[in-house]
């Protein structure tokens, strides 16, 4: 008896603190989220973002704007989370959802969101029809928080930011690979 209890309190306890932060972060990501892709061929060329409403996971639901102009591409960045992640949360609250409506990365950077744990359909870069588990698979992305940038062909323009790091210089480590990404579509740096 007293080691079947014991087995139950070593079963329960290590995963209650993950449980409490995933559903702290679930909730919290229902409130706002970066747009997700619908068809990256005509996004990272300039096309814009998707249209406003729907679901966060289902790919059209959008805080602010930032569309890239269509004679000049700007970078796409694509932040790779999933569901019960709450370092992806912190992520896009704290750098990427700030990024994404101040009019200081307006026409520096478009932003989407992939999902590991989504099916939602969307279209890569060579116009084929796939996932966003699919996608972010056949990206190799395995750990979240990841952040990609993109070129209007889906060239990668930085090294990928993978895991929050050290929360202090997250912000400068986007910036630097923005600023990155940007001078190898041949912008310059405000």
């Amino acid at each position: 008896m007293r080691s079947c209890l014991m087995a139950l309190i070593l079963a329960w306890l290590p995963a209650w603190p993950f449980a409490a932060a995933a559903a702290e972060a679930q909730a919290l990501r229902a409130s706002a989220t970066l747009p997700a892709p619908h068809d990256l061929a005509r996004e990272a060329r300039g096309a814009g973002p998707p249209q406003a409403g729907g679901s966060p996971r289902g790919g059209q639901r959008s805080v602010g704007a930032n569309t890239p102009g269509a004679a000049n591409p700007l970078p796409l960045l694509i932040l790779f989370s999933r569901a019960d992640c709450p370092w992806c949360e912190r992520a896009r609250r704290g750098w990427l959802l700030p990024m994404h409506t101040e009019p200081a990365w307006q026409g520096r950077v478009a932003l989407r969101e992939v999902w590991l744990d989504s099916d939602a359909a969307m279209t890569d870069f060579s116009g084929r029809a796939t996932t966003q588990r699919a996608f972010a698979a056949a990206q190799g992305v395995r750990v979240t928080p990841t952040v990609m940038l993109f070129g209007p062909g889906g060239e990668r323009l930085a090294e990928p930011i993978v895991g929050l790091r050290i929360a202090d210089f997250y912000g400068a480590y986007l910036e630097r690979a923005v600023e990155e990404a940007g001078m190898k579509l041949g912008r310059r740096a405000p």
